[in-house]
């Protein structure tokens, strides 16, 4: 067993428990390629649905932890990073799962010291997005144009413009110890502030690229791609996201989407070119 590595899934309860159904037998179904240990997070859960979901997982080895502290999954991602502070941890966020097999091995050989990996990334900018002519709040066109407006200079603040590269925080490969080093206190009780610690001006990405990590999105074929290449890993809303390690509801959404509406996710994530 390498010891060194864990897999951390969060948890959580949403209207019902079919994302956990995809996770678990996706996981079952995929060989990940590499010894590791798998640690279920279960979050904000009352002890009746905890109950009912080892039994879920009954289908699989695992360890559990139960983390019941009220806020979004970026908190615990930094708890569990204190309690392991030694080992290497790959983040599987609630609506992720497995996609193809040798998926932990293919990203793992990939890892060092220094590196922050993910199996996708974006470019999208929330500060920019506020200004596109489809945000309509009702169907008078002042109080668009003049709500879009206020949401940007909002934004601004806390959201670099297009393009903002940014590894999606969905799944990512780190140290325990590194993670532990970004040092601004967000509250996580917030999404708003979960989409600054994704892309936001003081994002994980950010820091680390000012600490000099590598920072860099690995795609099915074990290919690398630093950030002027991340939409031709053909991994998030580019083509036909073949070469995708994890999906997610996201990249779902993507693939069950007509030419046109693709046309726009794509353009919303990776500009025009």
């Amino acid at each position: 067993m390498r010891d060194n590595l864990i897999v951390v899934y969060l948890c959580y309860y949403k209207n019902n428990f079919t994302h956990v159904d995809k996770f678990i037998n996706n996981y079952k179904k995929y060989k990940s390629g590499i010894n590791h240990n798998l640690l279920i997070c279960f979050k904000n859960l009352d002890h009746e649905k905890i109950i009912f979901l080892k039994k879920k997982f009954k289908k699989i080895k695992y360890n559990f932890i139960v983390d019941n502290f009220g806020d979004y999954d970026i908190g615990s991602y930094f708890r569990l990073a204190k309690k392991y502070r030694k080992k290497d941890l790959f983040f599987i966020g609630s609506y992720s799962y497995p996609a193809i097999n040798n998926w932990l091995k293919i990203i793992y050989n990939n890892f060092a010291n220094n590196t922050l990996i993910s199996s996708a990334g974006s470019y999208q900018s929330l500060t920019s997005d506020t200004l596109n002519n489809s945000y309509r709040y009702n169907n008078n066109f002042i109080y668009n144009f003049l709500l879009r407006i206020i949401f940007f200079l909002k934004n601004i603040i806390y959201f670099p413009i297009f393009p903002n590269p940014h590894v999606r925080t969905n799944t990512f490969l780190i140290k325990a110890k590194d993670l532990l080093k970004y040092p601004y206190k967000l509250n996580y009780k917030r999404k708003f502030d979960c989409w600054r610690f994704e892309s936001g001006r003081h994002s994980l990405t950010n820091f680390f690229k000012k600490k000099r990590f590598n920072i860099i999105i690995v795609n099915s074929k074990g290919n690398i791609f630093n950030k002027n290449s991340w939409k031709y890993s053909d991994t998030y809303f580019f083509k036909e996201q073949k070469s995708i390690i994890i999906k997610d509801k996201h990249t779902d959404l993507f693939n069950n989407s007509n030419k046109g509406d693709k046309l726009k996710l794509e353009k919303m994530v990776w500009g025009h070119n």
